[in-house]
């Protein structure tokens, strides 16, 4: 009876082995099918943010105040699994719907698309992006310009921001993209020789002004930082906290996005200003 005892228990033990194995292999089927769904999500929500993005972009160079610029646009090709499984009509040369009328005023359209544009800024060879500004600074993080819900979401303009520029300082939020689009870019401004090499941002305005900025310094800084609290109440105070701000300046723009750092308070600040 001892010895079947021990031979019972023996059993119990291999039978609770296997099922531990078994629940394992299970957990990791699971594991590698909900990454693999991840990633095909990501690669699906990227190439329809691109398309959305290079759509517009085109619309904006057949309007006057285009500036001539370089083509901006880092479009790493889609790994051929992933492009395999999108779906159809969802690709790297696929267009959204999206058209702009004709109108005297050469920005009207992308206000007709979308009441919360404010703008078009562009640098050189880094962003070249619709800005929009929403009720609160959570909408566009996750909606494109079209109103799609995307990860990539939109370039917009802090909430609290007069819409018009007529604040002394005007914050401009954008993701820092994996395939580095959106303000990804922001980040090579953490080397000097960039900023002297790409100093300029053009921004026009939904009336067809022309502003341009002057970048004066740039890097790495806290999310709760004194500078992101915004509401300055003259240029003068704003110039005190900003670094290297120039002299007789009367408008500052900020560029923020996240960095790559394992301390998510960590900001990529950009801060420039008007030069008109």
């Amino acid at each position: 009876m001892e010895k079947l005892g021990s031979i019972k228990t023996k059993i119990g033990v291999l039978q609770r082995e296997h099922i531990l194995y078994a629940a394992l292999i299970v957990l990791g089927f699971l594991f590698i099918c909900i990454s693999a769904f991840d990633m095909v999500h990501s690669q699906i929500e990227n190439a329809t943010a691109r398309a959305e993005y290079d759509r517009l972009r085109e619309l904006y160079s057949e309007t006057p105040v285009r500036p001539a610029v370089a083509d901006t646009g880092y479009r790493p090709p889609l790994p051929p699994a992933i492009a395999d499984v999108l779906p159809s009509g969802v690709s790297e040369a696929s267009e959204p719907d999206i058209a702009v009328d004709e109108h005297p005023d050469p920005m009207a359209g992308f206000i007709e698309l979308n009441p919360d544009f404010v703008g078009w800024i562009t640098i050189d060879g880094v962003i070249d992006y619709p800005v929009v500004q929403g009720p609160d600074n959570l909408y566009y993080l996750k909606t494109t310009f079209s109103g799609k819900r995307n990860s990539k979401g939109a370039i917009f303009m802090d909430y609290r921001c007069a819409g018009d520029f007529s604040d002394p300082v005007t914050m401009i939020h954008g993701h820092n993209s994996w395939d580095g689009s959106m303000f990804a870019r922001l980040n090579l401004y953490l080397d000097p020789a960039f900023v002297d090499e790409n100093p300029d941002i053009v921004f026009a305005t939904p009336e067809g002004e022309v502003h341009l900025y002057r970048i004066f310094s740039a890097g790495l800084v806290d999310a709760w930082s004194r500078v992101y609290n915004l509401g300055f109440k003259d240029i003068e105070a704003a110039a005190r906290i900003l670094p290297g701000a120039p002299d007789g300046a009367s408008r500052f723009l900020l560029l923020s996005t996240c960095t790559d750092s394992e301390d998510k308070n960590e900001r990529m600040l950009v801060c420039a200003a008007l030069m008109d």
